[in-house]
């Protein structure tokens, strides 16, 4: 398929008619073709970004497609060619993007999906025969996303072991990748509830599962809705990632030799972009130690280009390995690394890339280390180490791998943009402005909920604007599921994609900026504190939602802005905006030059380089994870090789 959304779209629309004949004719096997070809990958990248017309011409395209294979290879008359769809080959699933369906009816704005139909009834369904078994599973699975509750254990067990595969392939690509589901309560309790159960199934002696690339990135993403994803990651890791390159011929046990080499995994570092942004210094002072960088991807070139000057000096070793189109181009990519005999890989972040997130869960090098920028756990056994700020962690639960702290954030920090004109509303204008700019996919219905609850409680006097960064075709699509949770006369304003400095020129008119949970922000909030905006937080039990109380912190902020619950929330925000003086007070001590000053550690390049050579020092992981480690208090550290400065 080509990279143009429209032509995209044309593509998949023939390949949809050329289903229609084979379907008139009885002809399955050109069926089969036409099939890999409308769902071949990309295609939810095509329903995001293309616009009213493409989404609409694909619309008709997958509710043609439902239907023809629901009657072509699930109909009463279809005997036994369900196979060809729902058991798994060598190279798992004829059409892996098939078990997705759901959720790209739901993406396309089909109605189809809000009629699903019955149930299953996991007592009813373990009686029935395997054929009227694998047609019951179609017809629900093709049309059903996390707006249905289901009972995911009970299928599994009620399931027909050849069929499992295909009912954990559709709960990955569908059922909790369903699009706007952090927006519906419901939705987001349903994926909740059926995430449990897929740990409970597959967290143990459970067997492979086979799914395409992509479906895992997906659900890892739907899973930072929870405050405690780490128990449905490890399944993911140990039922999904794991086991799927060994399958494409990559040996799990490597060569036992190692060198002195360090490499950091380079994959979604552009410049500029968020984990530059958080881990830039970091992953340059490395660079500058001698340490090599790797970049998987499929577009090596590019990703090259897009990398940070230091990475892209001659003096620089950069292995570039196109990979995340196929199982088999993984295996390679993760051969080449292995082959490298490197001594440690860092990675920035684990968790949204896709040969990122694959390769993580490989050992590619004896010593493996997170440096955590997105604040959540890899979930892969063969990640040794992640290195976390020690105003952020706990107890170190939530991480499936052994925690190191450093001092602070341990994350890095940039300065945002500087406004071009000073404010120009009245600090203790009748009208209060309160902002976001988080972006749509930390957008979640308790908080818009709590948004709603503190407009309505400002009896007309406040105002809400916020920034989720999309563009206006995804603002006219999200906006339904956003309106729901205002009220009629609420004075909320979605304002679509605009640049980061007519973003900043904006934030210095806010007077209270909102931070989201359970995912809270970094980025965005240092961009409302340097513009002189208060900000009001939730302090979770998770890295990811304890960042804001910790910047608060920072700056000596009082702690009353720094809430426990969401109805705490409410409470504080609501105070603030009835209460001028003291969001004029808070913003006296919210001046740029002292923000970035608190926030900034020159010395954080130095401390990440410390709990890594204590990392390398430690060696692989043996065992569970103990307590949190404090490189400072680590004696070890001081003798260790030294890689950063």
């Amino acid at each position: 398929m080509t990279m143009d959304p429209k032509r995209d779209a044309m593509d998949r629309a023939l390949a949809a008619s050329r289903l229609q004949k084979a379907w008139i004719a009885g002809d399955r096997a050109s069926g089969l073709d036409a099939l890999r070809e409308l769902y071949a990958p990309g295609l939810r990248a095509v329903l995001n970004l293309g616009d009213e017309s493409a989404r609409r011409a694909l619309r008709t395209t997958l509710e043609v497609a439902t239907s023809a294979v629901l009657q072509f290879w699930f109909g009463e008359s279809a005997a036994g060619a369900w196979r060809e769809l729902l058991l798994e080959g060598p190279n798992g699933l004829a059409v892996p993007g098939l078990a997705g369906n759901a959720a790209l009816l739901r993406l396309a704005g089909s109605a189809v999906v809000d009629t699903p139909g019955s149930a299953l009834d996991p007592a009813l369904f373990a009686q029935a025969p395997l054929d009227r078994q694998a047609r019951s599973l179609a017809h629900v699975c093709l049309l059903t996303d996390a707006n249905s509750p289901i009972d995911y254990a009970g299928l599994h067990q009620a399931c027909a072991p050849e069929l499992r595969g295909f009912l954990a392939s559709w709960l990955l690509a569908s059922y909790l990748a369903s699009p706007e589901h952090q927006l519906d309560a419901s939705a987001l309790e349903n994926q909740r509830i059926a995430r449990d159960a897929f740990a409970r199934v597959h967290g143990c002696d459970a067997p492979p599962i086979g799914a395409q690339i992509g479906f895992t990135s997906l659900a890892y993403r739907a899973a930072l809705d929870e405050s405690s994803p780490r128990a449905f990651v490890e399944a993911l890791d140990r039922s999904v990632i794991g086991p799927a390159l060994a399958a494409a011929g990559f040996a799990p046990n490597g060569s036992s030799s190692h060198g002195a080499d360090v490499a950091v995994m380079l994959e979604a570092a552009g410049a500029g972009g968020k984990i530059d942004r958080r881990t830039g210094r970091v992953t340059e002072s490395l660079r500058g130690a001698g340490a090599r960088g790797v970049i998987a991807s499929e577009d090596v070139e590019r990703s090259y280009k897009n990398l940070p000057d230091g990475w892209r000096s001659e003096s620089t070793d950069v292995l570039g390995l196109p990979a995340a189109s196929s199982f088999q181009g993984l295996a390679a990519s993760a051969a080449a690394i292995r082959a490298e005999n490197l001594d440690a890989l860092v990675y920035p972040h684990v968790s949204l890339g896709i040969a990122n997130r694959w390769l993580a869960g490989q050992r590619l090098a004896r010593v493996q280390i997170s440096l955590g920028a997105d604040g959540m756990t890899s979930g892969s056994s063969q990640m040794d180490y992640i290195v976390v700020g020690e105003d952020l962690v706990g107890d170190g639960s939530e991480f499936s791998e052994q925690v190191i702290t450093v001092p602070g954030l341990g994350l890095d920090i940039t300065a945002p943009p500087t406004p071009r004109e000073p404010r120009e509303r009245a600090l203790d204008a009748e009208q209060v402005l309160l902002m976001s700019t988080a972006t749509h996919d930390k957008l979640c219905g308790p908080v818009l909920d709590a948004w709603n609850e503190i407009l309505k409680r400002s009896g007309g006097r406040a105002i809400l604007h916020f920034f989720p960064s999309v563009d206006d075709s995804s603002a006219h699509r999200i906006e339904p599921h956003l309106a729901a949770h205002f009220e009629e006369g609420s004075d909320a304003l979605l304002v679509p994609f605009i640049d980061r400095q007519e973003l900043t020129d904006l934030l210095v008119e806010g007077d209270l900026y909102l931070d989201t949970y359970p995912y809270g922000g970094l980025g965005a909030l240092v961009e409302a504190l340097c513009a002189g905006m208060p900000v009001v937080t939730i302090e979770g039990d998770c890295a990811r939602n304890r960042v804001g109380a910790a910047i608060l912190r920072r700056l000596g902020l009082p702690e009353g802005l720094i809430a426990k619950s969401l109805a705490e929330y409410v409470e504080v925000a609501s105070a603030l905006v009835a209460d001028a003086s003291l969001r004029i007070q808070l913003r006296a001590n919210l001046t740029r030059e002292r923000v970035l000053a608190a926030l900034i550690d020159p010395e954080l390049p130095r401390n990440v380089g410390d709990a890594i050579a204590l990392a390398r020092q430690l060696g692989p992981r043996q065992s569970a994870p103990g307590a949190p480690l404090r490189c400072a208090d680590a004696a070890a550290a001081a003798q260790a090789p030294r890689l950063a400065s």
